[in-house]
């Protein structure tokens, strides 16, 4: 065979090559969202998301969102910033990185935002959620302080990294941090701001407003004397057209999700273990419709200690598992983040 065929046919196969770790890297295209799981190993675990149906086939996304060294995981949400339908990874980096935070979707339009939340020398982490604080079409960016730090909490517009709003959700002087979830709640078309305390603090979830930053409601979602801080989450798990409470334990505390009805404290919807309730490195919580009936399923991630095991649940008349799957290597014990996403 002459040289310069041999030169075509490498030339096409490097390029096919390139072409199939494209697709491993940024995912298969789609012309329209579907609903979809983000993933985020814990801490210390690298910055790899990823992106599963809602089933556990995948992944169809997986990038690296931060340098490839970092070990202290990250924060991973869900939010269209740019209106075109299909969700972007929002994320934070865990303890020991910077305020770094992005907007991307290496599927459709590539890198959105990238920008620094807080101070540059912090090192505590960022965790993150997104919804549509100011009702515009777009989602726009939620931030909180991870470890060590105060609870300040911040949005940014996701069109224009504008500041819609900038508080303390508790104590200036509390530094636990805390962490972030967006829904609406009282159906007034602006999606609210919820928080749950970090490590150390009790389990205080607060709502407020999405139009006006006031405090719409505030609970104890477990025991006043549980201090291992409250993960949070929103979605519609019973069709009413507005978003219920979803929280789960920080580390130190078993599997309990508990859902309250629109933000109600004193409507509980649903009280169960996710895991085996012997497990003590809570559990983290997210929502995503899977069937399109309305309602939104339950999608849960272990805490540390755990492996990284994804799981979906349909709360329609009981509950039941409807998915479950490792997201990254099942040895890994740093346990997973979660986010329902359409994409």
């Amino acid at each position: 065979m002459g040289s310069r065929k041999l030169v075509l046919r490498a030339a096409v196969i490097a390029a096919l090559v390139m072409a199939m770790m494209s697709m491993f890297v940024t995912g298969a295209s789609a012309t329209t969202p579907s609903p979809t799981i983000f993933t985020a190993p814990g801490p210390g675990g690298g910055p790899n998301v990823r992106d599963f149906d809602v089933h556990g086939s995948g992944p169809f996304s997986s990038y690296n969102a931060y340098g490839g060294g970092f070990s202290g995981g990250v924060f991973v949400a869900a939010g269209d910033v740019d209106g075109d339908g299909f969700d972007e990874f929002i994320t934070g980096p865990g303890a020991g990185g910077g305020p770094h935070v992005k907007a991307e979707n290496p599927v459709h339009g590539g890198l959105f935002h990238s920008f620094l939340a807080y101070d540059s020398g912090w090192r505590g982490g960022v965790t993150v959620a997104s919804g549509d604080v100011n009702n515009d079409g777009h989602d726009d960016i939620i931030t909180g302080v991870g470890p060590g730090g105060g609870a300040h909490v911040k949005v940014f517009s996701g069109t224009d990294l504008s500041e819609l709003h900038n508080f303390f959700a508790y104590d200036p002087g509390w530094r636990g941090g805390l962490f972030v979830a967006s829904g609406d709640v009282n159906g007034d078309g602006n999606d609210d701001i919820i928080t749950g305390p970090g490590a150390g603090g009790g389990p205080h979830v607060k709502i407020f407003s999405g139009a006006d930053g006031s405090l719409i409601n505030n609970f104890f979602a477990y025991d006043a004397g549980w201090s291992g801080g409250v993960h949070v989450a929103a979605g519609d798990v019973n069709g009413d057209g507005k978003a219920d409470v979803i929280t789960g334990p920080g580390p130190g505390g078993g599997p309990h999700v508990r859902i309250f009805r629109n933000g109600d404290g004193g409507v509980v919807l649903h009280n169960f273990f996710v895991y085996d309730p012997w497990f003590t490195g809570g559990v983290w919580v997210a929502s995503v419709d899977k069937n399109a009936d309305a309602k939104d399923e339950l999608i849960v991630g272990a805490g540390p200690g755990g492996g990284p095991n994804v799981r979906v649940l349909n709360l329609t008349g009981g509950v039941t598992t409807v998915a479950t799957f490792f997201a990254y290597d099942p040895w890994f014990t740093g346990g997973v983040r979660v986010s329902g996403a359409m994409s």
